[in-house]
């Protein structure tokens, strides 16, 4: 439940002007498979980025909100998540990385 309402300010604290589905937002869902919401240091390169990305196994960045950090939402193996996640929380340039809820609509 911890993770849940932490992942939930996260989303909320980084959408801003964006609309998240109040129906969505239930600490008992599952979480998307195959994505990871990643927040990456304001001092982070975009070569220590790829890096981050190639050692947690991440096929591919699916978006990038503006900000004043980098915040991705990318894409890894169905079933890695949490081996991702815990390469990206070991590397000293992120910030977060946290497991994305399953049907969250982020609308643009």
């Amino acid at each position: 439940m911890r993770k849940c309402a932490f992942a939930l300010g996260i989303l909320l604290g980084v959408l801003g002007s964006h609309r998240a589905s109040a129906q969505a937002l239930d600490c008992n869902a599952d979480f998307a498979p195959g994505r990871v919401l990643v927040r990456f240091k304001a001092t982070a390169t975009a070569g220590a980025q790829q890096e981050a990305h190639a050692a947690a196994g991440a096929l591919q960045v699916l978006r990038e909100f503006d900000g004043a950090q980098v915040l991705q939402l990318v894409e890894v193996t169905a079933g890695q998540e949490q081996a991702a996640i815990s390469v990206y929380q070991n590397d000293s340039g992120v910030e977060y990385a946290e497991p994305v809820i399953r049907d969250v609509v982020i609308r643009t």
